[in-house]
């Protein structure tokens, strides 16, 4: 039962979500949001940055850097750029589509 429960609520948020991206693309461009955004996540990460051991391997941080800026940051553009140019309805229904794509 809770799974069910937690599975309504993450598909409700999501949509709703979805719905204030879409008031905000009207308003400002879709990249300037995700740096936003972007922006607000580092910030709050600052910490797990400053805890790395002297261990962790620089090829690595350097990998997963690299990893974010293009899953993230291309990735949650052409996202908010989709809910702008076809809506919020189209875009989440084309993303249900995304496991079996990625399968």
């Amino acid at each position: 039962m809770i799974g069910i429960l937690s599975a309504f609520g993450a598909a409700t948020s999501w949509t709703y979500a979805c719905f204030i991206w879409r008031s905000q693309t009207q308003k400002y461009k879709s990249i300037d949001i995700n740096l936003i955004k972007n922006i607000i996540a580092f910030l709050i990460f600052i910490p797990a940055f400053i805890n790395l051991s002297s261990t962790t391997e620089l090829k690595n941080i350097f990998i997963l850097l690299i990893s974010g800026i293009i899953g993230i940051g291309l990735g949650d553009t052409f996202y908010l750029k989709s809910l702008q140019t076809i809506g919020t309805r189209k875009t989440l229904s084309i993303e249900t589509l995304s496991p079996l794509m990625a399968a």
